[in-house]
C-alpha cells in the first residue's frame, strides 16, 4: 500500500481503503493493461453532480501533498 505510506508521511494521519461507486477509469485502464494495479484518490466531495456540489479544500490539500511525493 504505497499510497497509504505516502499519505501517512505527508499528513501525519492515517487512511484506510474505502470502496465507493467511482473510479470507473481505473477499471477501464487496468482491463487493458495486463498486470497493472491502480487506485483512484481524490478530495472529499459532497452533493456530487448537483448545484450544491462542494469540495473540502483541506482534503484537496492532503491529496496534493500526498501525490507530489
Amino acid at each position: 500500500m504505497k499510497y497509504q505510506k505516502a499519505y501517512n508521511e505527508a499528513t501525519g494521519g492515517k487512511t484506510e481503503p474505502t470502496l465507493i461507486d467511482a473510479g470507473l477509469e481505473c477499471g477501464v485502464i487496468t482491463s487493458r493493461v495486463e498486470g497493472l494495479s491502480a487506485i483512484s484518490v481524490g478530495a472529499n466531495v459532497h452533493n456530487l453532480h448537483t448545484p450544491q456540489e462542494t469540495i473540502e479544500l483541506d482534503s484537496m490539500d492532503r491529496v496534493y501533498d500526498t501525490i507530489r511525493l
